[in-house]
C-alpha cells in the first residue's frame, strides 16, 4: 500500500494542475440539465455537482453523496464539471448513493 500512495498523489497533481489550467482558460458556459429537465448554467473545468446542490438547496448539499454525470459515470461531488451534462445528485434514498457510501466506508 505503502508503495501506491506516492503514485496516487502524482496522479492526483496531474488533474488537479489540468483542472486548474482549464479554468484559467476562457471560461466556456455550460447547462446543467437535471432528471425533472429544469436547467442550471455553469462554467466548464469550474462548476461542480455540489455547486449546483447547494444552488438547489443546502439540505440537498448537505445529504448528498455522489453524483451521476450523463447516466452512467459515478462523479465526485467537487470534481468540476467538464461540459454540458445530465447531471443526478444522489443521496442515501438512491441505489447509487447507498451502494457509494457503503463501499467507501
Amino acid at each position: 500500500v505503502h508503495h501506491r500512495l506516492p503514485v496516487w498523489d502524482a496522479a492526483a497533481d496531474r488533474a488537479a494542475a489540468a483542472f486548474a489550467a482549464h479554468a484559467a482558460a476562457e471560461p466556456v458556459p455550460i447547462t446543467v440539465t437535471l432528471p425533472n429537465g429544469a436547467t442550471h448554467s455553469g462554467v466548464r473545468f469550474v462548476t461542480t455537482p455540489m455547486d449546483i446542490a447547494k444552488a438547489i438547496s443546502e439540505s440537498l448539499a448537505r445529504r448528498a453523496i455522489v453524483a451521476v454525470v450523463d447516466g452512467e459515470t459515478q462523479w465526485d461531488l467537487n470534481r468540476p464539471l467538464e461540459g454540458d451534462a445530465k447531471l443526478k445528485i444522489c443521496d442515501f434514498s438512491d441505489e447509487e448513493g447507498k451502494r457509494v457510501l457503503w463501499h467507501s466506508t
